[in-house]
């Protein structure tokens, strides 16, 4: 089907989607510094700060209002590349994600609505987060089949959603407040928690416990789907590097936020790893 498609078409679909998913990771991205820097409610009404359009002159207003510029920036491009999408009737496949991507995206409108209405509910922080991963990979799934794809990678979806579930608890876990609930020192803090390795310390030490156990497997799983995309070649071999350090570089961030008590910049960073790491997984699925 892709090469019944002009190649000028594809070419310019290929940068539209390619741009659009660069600066949906950079949204993510900003919306773990609202997070991270506690300026969720730097506005406290949604869609406007205070009732005004313009931010008021204070750091987490101008904060949140600046994620919420962008954030309808990004949108009005997804808008733009589904409809075009969606007009050409390219392939069936792009077809339904172009409708899905669109729901979803209206879902994470209404969720960063809500988060603000219900005063930073940790479900709705880890859902609004969610919807962010989903519209990322949504995005960059249409980007790569512009760019073409040769052969699939086993394993490489199902550690691509590992990583979304990682990331869910992360978002869960700040969330929750409990980013140091098994404690802040070395080796008590980390690699242990509360100083054992049992899981039910106290219910805040169990959710972390959780998220670092399930960070442990998905680790392992992803450097099982880059070895075997490292065997395969290709662009996929590059990915399946990226995701591997990506998944290294996260855990090694991970404990560093807990020993030097959650700084904002590992915070920051820890996420945004998580998210090229998510990145890369798809590519390694759909660059194969």
């Amino acid at each position: 089907m892709l090469s019944r498609i002009p190649i000028e078409t594809r070419a310019r679909f290929a940068r539209l989607a390619t741009l659009t998913a660069v600066l949906a990771y950079f949204l993510v991205v900003s919306g773990n510094i609202v997070r991270v820097t506690e300026s969720g409610l730097g506005c406290p009404d949604w869609p406007f700060c205070y009732g005004s359009p313009i931010p008021a002159a204070h750091a987490p207003a101008i904060i949140e209002m600046a994620h919420r510029f962008f954030a309808g920036s990004v949108s009005i491009l997804i808008v733009v590349l589904t409809v075009r999408t969606l007009r050409g009737r390219y392939a069936s496949r792009m077809v339904a994600l172009s409708w899905l991507l669109l729901a979803v995206l209206a879902v994470q409108v209404l969720l960063g609505a809500l988060t603000v209405w219900l005063l930073l509910a940790w479900w709705t922080v880890a859902a609004h987060l969610g919807t962010g991963m989903l519209t990322l990979g949504a995005v960059v799934t249409m980007a790569w089949y512009w760019r073409g794809r040769s052969r699939l990678v086993a394993g490489a979806g199902i550690a691509a959603v590992m990583v979304f579930l990682l990331l869910l608890s992360g978002g869960s876990v700040s969330g929750t407040g409990t980013a140091l609930g098994c404690g802040a020192q070395f080796p008590q803090g980390w690699p242990l928690c509360a100083g054992s390795l049992e899981p039910y310390v106290n219910s805040t030490a169990f959710a972390q416990w959780l998220h670092r156990g399930w960070a442990a497997i998905t680790a392992v799983a992803v450097w099982w789907v880059a070895a075997r995309a490292w065997k395969h070649g290709g662009p996929a071999r590059h990915w399946a590097l990226a995701a591997g350090i990506g998944i290294l570089v996260q855990a090694a961030l991970g404990a560093l936020m807990v020993l030097n008590l959650r700084p904002l910049p590992l915070a920051t960073l820890h996420n945004a790893t998580a998210a090229f790491t998510w990145v890369a997984l798809l590519g390694v699925r759909d660059q194969g």
